[in-house]
C-alpha cells in the first residue's frame, strides 16, 4: 500500500485534525489506519439492509463521497474518529485519550508522508 499524503495537521488538546488527499486508495489507507489503531473493522465497505431486509454490503466509491459525513463512536477509549469528505481532500477528526492518540500517531507515521 502507498503512502498517503497529508496536507495539513493540526494537534490541540483532545483531537487530532488531518486534511488528507483523496484518491482510489484512500479507503485501503482509511481502513489501515484506523484497524491499527482502534481495531475498527474494514471501513471500505459498506454495509446496510435495503427495504426489503436484504443484507447489503459493497466497496465504497471514493467518487460518491463528496460533502459527505462519516462518524465513527465508541471506540477503544471511547474515542471518537469523524471524517467530512470534499471534493478532492477529506477532513479526519480524532477525538481520543492520550493513550490512543499517541498509537494513532505511530501508526499515522507508518503509513503517511507529509507535504512540504
Amino acid at each position: 500500500m502507498a503512502k498517503k499524503r497529508i496536507i495539513a495537521f493540526s494537534k490541540q488538546r483532545d483531537s487530532i485534525y488531518l486534511i488528507v488527499e483523496k484518491d482510489k486508495f484512500f479507503f485501503d489507507w482509511l481502513s489501515t489506519i484506523l484497524f491499527k489503531s482502534f481495531k475498527l473493522s474494514d471501513v471500505s465497505k459498506c454495509e446496510y439492509t435495503d427495504k426489503k431486509g436484504n443484507y447489503i454490503s459493497k466497496e465504497k466509491n471514493i467518487k460518491d463521497f463528496v460533502d459527505k459525513h462519516e462518524s465513527y463512536i465508541g471506540l477503544s477509549d471511547n474515542a471518537q474518529v469523524d471524517i467530512f469528505y470534499g471534493l478532492a481532500r477529506a477532513v479526519i477528526i480524532v477525538n481520543a485519550s492520550k493513550k490512543s492518540k499517541e498509537k494513532f500517531m505511530g501508526v499515522l507515521e507508518k503509513h503517511t508522508k507529509w507535504k512540504k
